[in-house]
């Protein structure tokens, strides 16, 4: 026999309320009651009142996290804010260098082909005044490059150190943000759970017993949250 895929999901949900179930939330751990094939009318409305007050604390559980959620936002916005810092401070390092870089290539290279055609020069041709000039530029264009070398080391070592106080920032914050996503993710798997029972309730209900039963404000609510949550990937296997 050939299943679709609203047959199936039918019995995948049957099958999921074959058996009793726990439920962990912050407050309690809860039983859900196995339906069975064929409950009575207080049997259901008995289950229907524990996985309510499950629905209920798994809601609250649910905004809980998202209230978490919202705080560690706002520490990823202060941790990007810093990063931008970091950078800006070391870009303006690295210009600084670049620009007395620059200065300071612009000096050596016409002075290196200078100091190479004097000594290409036969001896008696290289005068000592100029051999002194050549010779008292090249020790400025030394003591720039020394300096320029001091220089480089303070600026990889300044970036080094912000790189280790965003590594500081990032390790624990991108913990709390995984630990988070679990949490959620566990206590939507627990709300869908919880509203899927209380979905099979209300059907048997009407199905065995005639009795249309109204979607109760905490099952409202956590169809929002499942749709919220669902959205935003949180049903993807």
């Amino acid at each position: 026999m050939k299943l679709t895929s609203w047959t199936l999901s039918i019995l995948l949900l049957a099958a999921s309320v074959a058996l009793a179930q726990q439920v962990q939330t912050s407050k309690s751990t809860l039983t859900l009651p196995a339906l069975g094939e064929a409950p009575t009318e207080n049997s259901l409305r008995q289950a229907k009142a524990i996985v309510e007050i499950a629905l209920g604390e798994l809601g609250a559980d649910v905004a809980a996290l998202q209230q978490e959620e919202a705080t560690l936002s706002k520490e990823a916005a202060a941790y990007e804010e810093t990063k931008r810092a970091e950078q800006a401070a070391f870009d303006q390092i690295k210009k600084k260098y670049d620009t007395r870089l620059a200065a300071y290539e612009a000096v050596v290279a016409p002075l290196s082909a200078e100091i190479a055609a004097f000594n290409a020069r036969p001896p008696e041709q290289r005068d000592a005044a100029t051999h002194a000039q050549l010779a008292s530029r090249l020790a400025a264009a030394n003591k720039e490059r020394a300096s320029l070398e001091v220089e480089k080391a303070a600026g990889d070592k300044s970036k080094a150190e912000g790189e280790a106080r965003l590594v500081q920032i990032y390790t624990p914050l991108q913990a709390k943000i995984s630990q988070l996503s679990a949490k959620l993710g566990l206590a939507y798997r627990q709300l869908k759970l919880c509203a899927n029972y209380a979905t099979k309730i209300n059907a048997l209900l009407l199905t065995r017993f005639n009795k249309t039963e109204v979607h109760s404000r905490v099952l409202n609510g956590a169809m929002e949250q499942l749709k919220a949550l669902g959205a935003r990937g949180f049903d993807t296997p």
